[in-house]
């Protein structure tokens, strides 16, 4: 069982969040909401960060500041 459990996110400020969802229907591949960048071109392009397996669901997590869902790839926390 993940839900409910923390993860590190192990680039850039290395927050910590808290798992709320498994997304199954989404993947690196992808597209960045409000972008037309995929998550596997974002983390490339904003932290040199190449991603392994396309092909895993996306964690949802929520900040404590905002209700909006943050997506994040398993590999990379």
């Amino acid at each position: 069982m993940v839900k409910g459990r923390s993860v590190l996110a192990a680039y850039g400020n290395y927050r910590i969040y808290k798992i709320q969802d498994i997304d199954f229907r989404k993947d690196p591949t992808s597209k960045v909401e409000g972008t037309d960048m995929s998550f596997l071109e974002y983390y490339e392009k904003n932290y040199a960060i190449r991603i392994k397996d396309d092909r895993q669901p996306l964690l949802v997590v929520t900040h404590k500041d905002d209700d909006k869902p943050i997506y994040l790839i398993p590999e990379i926390c």
